[in-house]
């Protein structure tokens, strides 16, 4: 049975949030988009205030390192050698990280870098090490309310047998392994269509996603741009959390400042499709 809660409902029960950004929402011509980013920083802030644990799992770093390699931007990273995205990530993470320090000391919190790979959270030992550099409500020291954890997965070192594949589905997988409430992903999409709505203009957008089989019907992919992910696998990500026992909601974070700020206000000009958990979350 549908429950039918807004986003904004979802927000103020939730206490520990995931949010993944795309690539393309924080990157501009090439660099960080600091307009954005800045606004993105305060939400952030504005949810912690309430009391919320905020995790970042964070696309981009390729994207920036591309830019200083100077790699054709026509070429899609997907199509990109691995060597190739290894070397841009390490010299883009750096970047990314110096974006979102800048950012959040703005609003008096400080980045807390992770990087990750598949075998790590195969590993129960690195699971526990995860969780414990993670999960900061869980400690005494007034500095950790401060903490905002910015998770990415570690290209420079990943190979093909210990890739998540894209962030979507890291997103998923740390939403699962923190128990938390909430995963929302930021892209340019504003959240599932009936059909891709850059191709036709009928489709229509659907607030709350239908069954996962019948969503999946609606989902065609471009991945001519920087990312590596597309609709189907932001649509598997949401679906995963889903069945973690998270809500999940997809929205549109390209060019919106302060959209988390519209989404918790339920701001009827924002779009956004929200996941239903398939099963009650345990262990938070």
């Amino acid at each position: 049975m549908r429950t039918q809660l807004t986003p904004k409902d979802i927000i103020d029960n939730s206490k520990r949030i995931v949010i993944k950004i795309g690539t393309e929402t924080i990157i501009k011509d090439g660099k960080i988009d600091t307009e954005w980013l800045t606004a993105f920083a305060e939400d952030i802030a504005d949810l912690k205030k309430r009391g919320k644990e905020v995790f970042v799992v964070t696309s981009g770093a390729i994207g920036l390192g591309r830019g200083k390699l100077n790699i054709d931007p026509a070429i899609p990273t997907k199509d990109l050698p691995l060597h190739i995205q290894q070397r841009a990530s390490g010299i883009g993470q750096t970047r990314l990280m110096q974006g979102y320090s800048s950012a959040l000391a703005q609003f008096g919190l400080i980045e807390q870098q992770i990087l990750l790979t598949k075998d790590v959270v195969e590993n129960q030992k690195q699971l526990e090490n995860l969780r414990n550099s993670c999960i900061i409500q869980e400690d005494d020291y007034d500095a950790v309310e401060q903490v905002v954890p910015i998770i990415n997965e570690n290209d420079s070192l990943a190979t093909e047998e210990i890739t998540f594949g894209d962030n979507d589905q890291l997103g998923a997988m740390v939403t699962d392994l923190l128990k938390a409430d909430l995963y929302i992903l930021l892209s340019k999409q504003e959240g599932l269509f009936t059909d891709n709505p850059a191709i036709n203009p009928n489709a229509q957008h659907l607030p709350i996603a239908p069954a996962e089989e019948i969503a999946n019907r609606y989902v065609n992919d471009d991945l001519s741009g920087l990312s590596r992910g597309g609709m189907k696998s932001k649509l598997k990500a949401a679906f995963n959390a889903a069945s973690s026992g998270a809500h999940a909601i997809m929205a549109r974070g390209q060019g919106i400042i302060h959209c988390l700020r519209s989404l918790a206000s339920n701001d009827p000009n924002y779009r956004s499709t929200v996941f239903e958990p398939s099963r009650e979350l345990k262990g938070a």
